[in-house]
């Protein structure tokens, strides 16, 4: 009598038999702390990570102390360009915050935006969420040629001066949103007019209506010691909300 034939099952890894794009595209949809644990299971996913092309930082505020939270950011910015990988086409700071309120933007609990993202000749879309520029914001030369989207929400500057720099470094942008900017938005500076401008929404951010007169859509909400400045260009859809 002859005995049962034994069948030995062999694990196959097929996911990591899948081509670098599509492995790259699976990670783009995981939160960047379980994208980079992937970089353990194998040599093949080792740098994998370091490819997604958007880059998103989202803490909430007391889940853990600002300095940990910045090592993090710089490491993972580090083994992307050690990876070889010096492009991101958006990047997301976001810090969530129990409150919009003035007085909960505490100078020192924010976190720093790492620089060399300025300087990203890549980047499309840029938004960030309860940062602090910085006091070495001022003098940094904002290159950011290909960038479209820019939202800003509860930002601390530390110059008079700093966002209209910030803003004239991105000569084709398209959609900007200023949300509670503090500092940095002094309304005598001689901003230039944003040409490719089509979309802007400002709340509580004082913001020279020259440099965004060719828009197509413009909403600013203001308390009514807030008042624009003349529009210079018809605007096609202009509201002003008062409180």
């Amino acid at each position: 009598m002859s005995s049962p034939k034994t069948s030995t099952a062999v694990a196959v890894d097929r996911i990591s038999n899948l081509p670098d794009d599509i492995l790259i595209h699976i990670l783009s949809s995981l939160p960047i702390k379980q994208g980079f644990l992937t970089s353990i299971l194998s040599k093949r996913w080792k740098n994998l990570w370091c490819y997604v092309p958007d880059v998103e930082f989202v803490e909430a505020k007391d889940s853990g102390s600002k300095d940990s939270f910045d090592e993090f950011i710089y490491y993972i910015l580090r083994s992307r360009e050690a990876a070889g990988n010096h492009s991101i086409r958006s990047f997301t700071l976001d810090v969530k915050h129990d409150s919009s309120r003035l007085y909960d933007l505490i100078v020192g609990e924010s976190p720093e935006l790492p620089y060399t993202i300025l300087t990203c000749r890549a980047l499309v879309d840029l938004k960030l969420n309860f940062i602090d520029m910085g006091d070495n914001f001022s003098p940094f030369h904002v290159t950011l040629p290909s960038l479209k989207t820019l939202h800003l929400t509860n930002i601390t500057f530390q110059q008079d001066d700093d966002l209209m720099n910030l803003i004239e470094g991105c000569p084709i942008l398209q959609d900007l949103h200023l949300f509670e900017v503090f500092k940095g938005t002094y309304a005598g500076w001689n901003w230039k007019t944003l040409t490719m401008l089509n979309r802007a929404d400002v709340t509580e951010c004082y913001i020279s209506l020259e440099a965004i007169s060719n828009v197509e859509f413009l909403r600013i909400r203001l308390s009514r010691v807030c008042m624009p400045f003349k529009v210079y260009n018809v605007i096609h859809h202009f509201y002003f909300f008062f409180f």
